[in-house]
Order: C-alpha cells, then sequence, then structure tokens
C-alpha cells in the first residue's frame, strides 16, 4: 500500500446552519466508506498567503485550495477511484490525487528522533486505528 494526498479546490460553501450540518453529515458519510484507508482524515485550509521566491509574500493563493485527506490505496487509479465520492465534487469542486514519496519523511524521522510526547510527530495522529481516527474527526 501507498500513500496518497487528496488536495481539495473549489466547491461552494454552505450559505446556512443546515446546509452546513448536511455537508459535514455527507463528509462524514464519505469518510465511513473509506473506512480503514483513511490515514489522516484531514483538514479544511484557513487562512493563506504565497511566498514568491524573491522573499516577497502576499495573502491568498491562486489555487483555490480547500483541505487535504491522506488515505491508503494500492495505487493512484485505486486512489483516485476513491476520491470520486468526495463530497467536494457534488458542490462544483474538484480532488487533486497525489502519491506521498515517503524518503524525505523517513529521513527526516531517522535524523530528529521521536517528539517529546511518545514519537508522534506534529501532524501526524496517535497509535490508534485509522477508523478510530476517523470517527473522531474533526475533532481530532
Amino acid at each position: 500500500m501507498a500513500k496518497f494526498v487528496l488536495v481539495y479546490t473549489g466547491g461552494n460553501p454552505p450559505q446556512t446552519e443546515a446546509e452546513g450540518e448536511a455537508v459535514m453529515a455527507a463528509w462524514m458519510g464519505w469518510f465511513g466508506t473509506l473506512g480503514a484507508a483513511i490515514v489522516d482524515p484531514g483538514n479544511p485550509f484557513g487562512a493563506s498567503q504565497s511566498v514568491a521566491s524573491d522573499g516577497s509574500s502576499r495573502e491568498g493563493n491562486s489555487t483555490n485550495l480547500g483541505g487535504y485527506s491522506i488515505i491508503d490505496a494500492a495505487d493512484i487509479a485505486a486512489a483516485s477511484e476513491l476520491a470520486k465520492g468526495c463530497p467536494v465534487i457534488k458542490t462544483g469542486g474538484s480532488v487533486d490525487v497525489y502519491e506521498a514519496q515517503a524518503d524525505l519523511g523517513d529521513k527526516a524521522r531517522s535524523q530528529l528522533g521521536p517528539e517529546p510526547d511518545g514519537g508522534v510527530w506534529p501532524g501526524e495522529r496517535s497509535s490508534s486505528s485509522p477508523a478510530a481516527r476517523a470517527a473522531a474527526w474533526p475533532n481530532t
């Protein structure tokens, strides 16, 4: 199995509290269909800033990225098939699927050693199962 990052772009945000609840229910339902494939359900993105090669920066970005998730799949075709059920697609958005290359992260972990809280790196989840992490999302 390989890890794949799903990057969400676009879509129409909910306009009312009821729409927001329906959107959250759709996401939780989709995560439920992914089951053990979920490595990290991810999060939506908030404010952004772009930094150029000359060091200048500006608020916002040109890509309209909305968030990410990380899944396990046999290959990019299987990951893309899982992405087809994503709720952002139903609201006019899209999902880009990237295979995560493990080499750099593994090298950094081996050189830096474990984190003080028992070896869980910032941004990684605890050792609980993928299904338990998905069930706890977005509260984890």
